[in-house]
């Protein structure tokens, strides 16, 4: 049977809230990595992990004027604003799973903001940000209790209602806050934060239009850019770089009865990353680096396999992950059931989900806006093939 075509719709002006958040989350992550020696965030080079590319990072530098420029003339004029908001960085670390060994597991605050669906800063109204805060809690904290269909109607209407910012009620989200895997330190952080929530939003808010007025006074350094990355995306067939990116991640859209909104993304300008959004209020994205596909084709082949090698021997190590890849091997399963066969909180899979599908084991597909994940059978048969010709290796050499 014929897919249906993906409709995607291509934005060809930037989404300023989406880069301004992610200029402040850059900041705070990069405070948190940096090593001894290491440039400071503004002066940083484009790539970080040197040894995987076949160019120095100075070339690579020099290869995109305009994007180093734009980033160090955002990040300089950023810092200043950024600096004396200091204490925001224990709350952007903060994770509803608990495991903070998983640097990939989404922030609290991260996911927050990605559930509320504006194109500029000057959008974010206090009702909004208090119903992404919510919607977020209350879905990590209790959907798993509920034994229901989190994208059916009866639960859409469930957590609509109590994330209104009208029913806010400290006494369900200290009830919510308590059935999260989390320390007791980690439980007061977050109540905290929701019993001064007026004040978080002013902060943030301001915090985001002065960031988003930085990022548009720069766009014109890489308009150009930006706009023949958006034509591209643009393009259709299987040769067209969406097409390669959704069939290399293993992604597919089997029928949606709403289009997916595509941005070319600049401060983040070597990812790629897709939010399928099962709220009415909430469209569904991809934000894709501006320079994605070119650093990507700097990259040393294989290098990249034996490091794509290893990161998938890391995920399936894990015992639930395992389990997880187990029933994938049998049918795709929806999200939810997923988690109750396996007795996980939605947070929980998410966390082992994000992992698998970074490692290229997994993929997803979805039926309205319903998602549901599958295995990536290509690439399962390429990492047993890595491990084949290992053996092999080891045959010839014993004998």
């Amino acid at each position: 049977m014929k897919k249906p075509d993906l409709s995607i719709i291509t934005h060809r002006e930037p989404n300023y809230y989406a880069e301004a958040v992610q200029l402040m989350l850059s900041f705070f992550w990069d405070q948190k990595e940096l090593c001894e020696g290491a440039p400071a965030w503004e002066d940083g080079h484009l790539i970080r992990r040197f040894d995987r590319f076949i160019l120095p990072p100075g070339q690579i530098d020099q290869a995109f004027p305009d994007v180093i420029t734009y980033l160090h003339l955002c990040r300089k004029e950023a810092r200043p604003f950024l600096e004396a908001e200091q204490h925001l960085n224990s709350l952007l670390e903060f994770r509803l799973s608990g495991m903070a060994e998983d640097v990939q597991q989404e922030p609290f605050l991260a996911s927050a903001f990605s559930l509320v669906d504006v194109e500029s800063s000057r959008l974010l109204t206090k009702p909004l940000f208090i119903r992404g805060c919510l919607l977020h809690l209350y879905t990590n904290s209790m959907a798993s209790g509920m034994g229901t269909d989190l994208e059916s109607d009866e639960a859409q209407a469930y957590f609509e209602r109590i994330s209104n910012p009208d029913s806010f009620n400290m006494a369900q989200i200290m009830k919510a806050v308590d059935q999260l895997h989390i320390s007791d330190t980690q439980r007061m952080v977050l109540l905290r934060f929701f019993q001064d929530i007026d004040s978080w939003y002013l902060r943030l808010s301001a915090l985001l239009i002065q960031l988003e007025t930085i990022c548009q006074a720069h766009y014109p350094l890489v308009a150009d850019r930006f706009l023949s990355k958006a034509s591209a995306l643009d393009g259709k067939g299987d040769s067209a770089p969406l097409s390669q990116w959704l069939s290399r991640m293993n992604f597919d859209v089997l029928s949606t009865q709403e289009p997916i909104h595509l941005w070319p993304t600049i401060i983040s300008y070597n990812s790629l990353s897709f939010r399928l959004s099962p709220w009415q209020h909430t469209r569904s994205q991809i934000h894709a680096g501006i320079l994605f596909d070119e650093l990507s084709d700097l990259q040393d082949a294989q290098r990249a396999r034996e490091d794509l090698t290893q990161e998938q021997l890391k995920a399936l190590a894990d015992p639930s992950r395992m389990s997880i890849v187990r029933l994938l091997s049998q049918r795709p399963w929806y999200v939810q059931e997923l988690a109750d066969q396996l007795n996980l909180t939605p947070a929980t899979l998410s966390h082992h989900m994000r992992i698998l599908s970074g490692a290229l084991l997994a993929g997803v597909h979805m039926q309205g806006r319903r998602s549901y994940y599958h295995l990536n059978a290509q690439e399962l048969a390429a990492l047993s093939d890595d491990l084949g010709a290992l053996a092999g290796r080891a045959k010839e050499g014993a004998q």
